[in-house]
């Protein structure tokens, strides 16, 4: 996803977090898999999907607490908007360009353009340019209230690596607006979104695993899936329960294996930001030569490993000549703002 989704470069001030890399790696290529045509759209595919996602944001909270403890409230903000914002413009305009010039997309006008680079166009009843965005308002909305806020605001004053009550109010708060927005949804019959405050739960059940009494706060997250995902997703919310906790049992058992490191999913885990936004250009460009939708060209293992390795080298290039030093002027700003 920088993260999947735009996560701290996985450097500990000790030593490297390898694991953390592997799973990054392992939760872009669930998420690749699922858009993938023979799945895309199903039940299976929604849950490998999620799988991901909840990987992704458990990795976020995880590496947050890393991050935000080296920097003021202004460095660390500056340093995530950094992360994902430049990139993921370049990205959207490349997207934009190619799916003119290619496929004469006449949708493109300047105020969905706009809409899309703040990154909130859902919010707005404006379709995402570039696929799998949908969850990064979330992440943004997740690091800003870390960066206001910051870590030793939900961190216990006593001994013994515990969270405060702040902690435990802030869980039980999301929970219940994921219940409540669940409710909404039932009875409007509105896609209002569920996920927002429950990958927001993820996201912080990330930041405190090695504290005491996590199980206390998985707890909390798990009632407000429970009763909110029937009234959110009818009789599909089995999959969603499904979904959450493989990736939170996931994340546990890597973990707490700590030595979990392999290379392919390593250097996946680097591109995940890039390869993650950068994934619909290669399928703009086959679309102008082939149709990538068809049985044939997909059923074929030859059209996913093609459409893998063009997105692997597409995130390289981009990781490369444009994230990098994206990221070290960023850290010029960062410096000017003790």
């Amino acid at each position: 996803m920088g993260s999947i989704v735009a996560g701290e470069r996985i450097m500990d001030s000790k030593e490297q977090i390898k694991w953390i890399s592997t799973l990054r790696g392992l939760a872009v290529l669930l998420v690749f898999i699922s858009h993938l045509y023979l799945i895309n759209g199903s039940d299976i595919g929604f849950v490998i999907g999620r799988i991901g996602v909840v990987l992704f944001f458990l990795i976020a909270g995880y590496l947050a607490r890393i991050s935000r403890n080296k920097r003021t409230s202004k460095q660390y903000i500056i340093n995530r908007l950094f992360r994902m914002y430049p990139e993921y413009w370049i990205i959207l305009f490349l997207t934009c360009i190619l799916s003119i010039l290619l496929v004469d997309d006449n949708n493109l006008s300047v105020g969905t353009i706009l809409c899309n680079m703040t990154l909130f166009n859902e919010f707005m009843g404006i379709d995402g340019i570039t696929g799998g965005t949908w969850m990064l308002p979330i992440l943004i909305c997740f690091y800003l209230i870390i960066g206001i806020c910051g870590i030793n605001f939900f961190m216990s004053d006593e001994s013994g690596g515990g969270y405060s009550d702040r902690t435990i109010i802030t869980m039980v708060l999301l929970s219940a607006l994921s219940i409540i927005i669940g409710l909404i949804r039932f009875f409007t019959k509105l896609p209002f979104p569920t996920a927002y405050f429950l990958l927001l739960s993820i996201g912080f059940l990330g930041v405190f695993v090695d504290r005491k009494n996590f199980f206390q706060l998985t707890f909390i997250f798990e009632v407000g899936l429970i009763v909110s995902a029937p009234f959110s997703y009818g009789i599909k919310a089995v999959y969603y329960i499904i979904a959450y906790n493989i990736g939170i049992f996931g994340f546990l058992w890597a973990r707490k294996s700590g030595n979990l490191s392999l290379s392919f999913f390593n250097k996946l885990g680097d591109l995940g930001f890039t390869f993650f936004l950068g994934s619909s250009i290669p399928i703009i460009i086959f679309n102008y030569f082939i149709d990538v939708n068809s049985s044939i060209f997909n059923i074929i293992i030859f059209g996913y490993i093609l459409r893998f390795v063009c997105t692997y080298i597409l995130a390289v290039l981009i990781t490369r000549f444009i994230e990098k030093p994206i990221l070290s002027f960023s850290k010029k700003i960062e410096r000017t703002c003790v």
